[in-house]
Formats: structure tokens, C-alpha cells, sequence
């Protein structure tokens, strides 16, 4: 979801499958969200057969994407360079948009009579730098992760493997168990970009048609067992001191890494079959960041204006999934627009360093 300002490419050619990927990816990050957020206060979401399909991959499938990206510009640019280009365009934006919500947040709190006390914003403030937006500061210490192991243990898999275990002792505070979630994600995109450009091979439509469908079933067969516990945001990842036990806390996490895996398998595969070039999806897929940052800051208040409307249910006895096909897809798709559409009036009031990262 990290901005990328260089070409999807390999060896030149531009790779279609990686655009089809994104722009599916961040349309399913909206609908998510609009699941979560648009079917009232009292809606157990947890449950919701096509939120659980969104969010056992969507997330990871980023951070992978991300971190095969890397792998380009990691040779391309230096440690320095590298380094100051990603805090440039992820870290910038985060401190950019987190304040312009607490001036948001403030304007709402003068319209409502509450508190605008100077403790009460800088709070605000700073809860809004370290909360919001934690895909973006996921990708930079992801980076930096890299980096790190790149150079002082050469990129050595051992190394890589052991990190990877290390994100097991994550506490949940300050989203360090979701940074830790899409670090193992985004080390294997950054190690299958380096094969991918060694070997150059590609594998016969068949084959991809073959592991599309074995995912896509062991994928759906998996969620038969994903429940509340299993979500990354109720149960974090540190094994030690969990409410689950030792034990069961590690099993969460070996099943929620596993689904992952084949949720993100199933995509990739997905995509490389479809080859009819649409201009729309490098459209979306070239503006991933700004749509997060946009539809995630305008869900930040949906549930504060449903509450204080008093709104518990929102569609009534009307069946979940049929709202979230016929009403959330085309609201997902309308912010999506929106969001694009954000992005030019930022450009023209020149704030595009402070919250677009160019």
C-alpha cells in the first residue's frame, strides 16, 4: 500500500499481475472497512462470512507486494537514499494527516461543546501519529528490518527466519503485534523478488489455473475455523503471557500466518491469469496510499456519528451479505473515487509533500 513512485516492472516490462493484485487488494481494504463500520453499533462484524474472506490476506498480501517492490529499489538506490526516499513517503504523510484530523477533531469538539483543552490536543495529536495509518509505519520498519539484515547477515535466510519468530514476543501495545503480523509477509516479498529476478521463470497458465483453484478451496476450508480469536486485532501475536495460554496462543498465530499464506497464494495466482490490460486498475493501483489514508480517516468517524445518532442496526432484518454486495460495494467503490479525487485537490493546494509523501 506503500506509495511507488517507479514502475511496476521486471526486467523492463511492466508487471500487470502486480496492478491487478493492488487495485483488487485496496478495493477489498474500503469494503472492509464499510463492513466494519456501516452496519451499525451492534453488528458483530467478527463474524461476517465476507469480512473474515477480507481480512484473513488483505493485509499480509500488502505487505508482500511491498516488500517485493522493495527489491528493486534496494538495489537501485543506496542504504541512505533508500532509507530517506520510504520515510519521505510513509512516515511524512502519517505526522501530515494526523494533523490535520486533530484540527478535524477539534472543529467537531467546538460544533458538540466538548473540551478543546491544550493536554486534550496534544494528546490527540500524538494518539493520532503512534494509531492511525499503522500500515504505513508497518512498511518502514519493515525496511529498515531489511536493511539491517541485508547488510550486517547478507541476507542470509537463518537470519530472516529468526526475525520472523522473534515478531512472536510483539506486545500488542502501540500496534506493535500488527507491525509484527506483515514483517514475515513482507521479507518473503523482498526474498521472491530477488528470486524472481534471478530465475525470470514463469509458470505455464494450466499450472497457475492449478494452484488458483487448490488455494481457493484450502483458503474457504480454513476460514470454516476462523472466528473472533483468530483476527490479529483481538489476540495480538506475543506467546508469552497471552490470556490464551502459551500454547493456544501459538496455534492463533501458526493458523492466522497459514491462511494467510493461501489467501495470498490464491490472489497472486488470480491475478497472473488475468491478462486484458484495463487502464482503470493501474489507475487504482498507482494510487493505493492516498485511497487508504482517505476511506481509513473517513471511517475514523463513522462510528462516533452512528453512535450519537443513536443508530444500533442500520439495515434491520435485511440478510448481512446481501447488504455488503448490493449497498457496500457500490458506497466502496464511490469512496475509492473520492479518494482519487482528494488526491488532485491536495496537488493543487500544494500540500502534497506534507501528506502525500511527493
Amino acid at each position: 500500500m506503500e506509495k511507488i513512485n517507479n514502475p511496476l516492472t521486471r526486467g523492463g516490462t511492466r508487471e500487470y499481475s502486480i496492478d491487478v493484485a493492488k487495485a483488487l487488494l485496496i478495493f477489498l481494504v474500503v469494503w472492509g472497512h464499510a463492513i466494519q463500520y456501516l452496519h451499525g453499533t451492534e453488528f458483530n462484524f467478527w463474524e461476517d462470512p465476507i469480512f473474515k474472506f477480507i481480512y484473513g490476506f488483505h493485509m499480509p498480501l500488502f505487505a508482500l507486494i511491498s516488500g517485493y517492490l522493495m527489491c528493486g529499489s534496494f538495489k537501485r538506490y543506496g542504504v541512505g537514499k533508500l532509507i530517506e526516499r520510504r520515510a519521505k513517503q510513509l512516515l511524512i504523510p502519517t505526522v501530515g494527516w494526523a494533523a490535520v484530523l486533530t484540527v478535524l477533531d477539534v472543529v467537531l469538539n467546538v460544533l458538540t461543546h466538548e473540551s478543546n483543552s491544550l493536554p486534550w490536543v496534544a494528546g490527540r495529536f500524538i494518539s493520532r501519529t503512534v494509531n492511525d495509518l499503522w500500515f504505513l509505519k508497518a512498511m518502514f520498519i519493515a525496511c529498515i528490518v531489511v536493511v539491517f539484515i541485508e547488510k550486517c547477515f547478507k541476507g542470509h535466510w537463518a537470519a530472516y527466519i529468526v526475525c520472523s519468530l522473534l515478531t512472536l514476543l510483539m506486545p500488542s501495545v502501540y500496534n506493535f503485534a500488527l507491525y509484527g503480523f506483515v514483517l514475515p509477509f513482507f521479507i518473503l516479498g523482498f526474498k521472491a523478488g530477488n528470486v524472481a529476478k534471478e530465475k525470470n521463470e514463469k509458470l505455464e497458465k494450466a499450472k497457475r489455473v492449478y494452484i488458483f483453484v487448490v488455494s481457493l478451496i484450502v483458503y474457504t476450508i480454513l476460514l470454516l475455523f476462523f472466528h473472533k480469536d483468530n483476527y490479529i486485532y483481538t489476540t495480538g501475536l506475543c506467546v508469552i503471557g497471552s490470556e490464551k495460554g502459551f500454547a493456544v496462543q501459538l496455534g492463533i498465530d501458526l493458523y492466522r500466518w497459514v491462511a494467510a499464506l493461501v489467501g495470498c497464494i490464491m490472489v497472486l495466482e488470480g491475478s497472473m491469469l488475468i491478462t486484458k490490460k484495463m487502464n482503470w486498475v493501474a489507475s487504482v493501483s498507482s494510487k493505493t496510499m492516498i485511497i487508504y489514508i482517505v476511506t481509513a480517516s473517513i471511517f475514523t468517524y463513522i462510528p462516533q456519528l452512528i453512535s450519537r445518532a443513536g443508530i444500533k442496526v442500520l439495515f434491520g432484518s435485511i440478510p448481512t451479505v446481501i447488504m455488503d454486495i448490493i449497498l457496500l460495494i457500490p458506497i466502496s467503490a464511490f469512496l475509492i473515487l473520492l479518494a482519487m479525487l482528494a488526491e488532485k485537490t491536495i496537488e493543487k493546494i500544494k500540500l502534497g509533500k506534507v501528506l502525500l509523501g511527493k
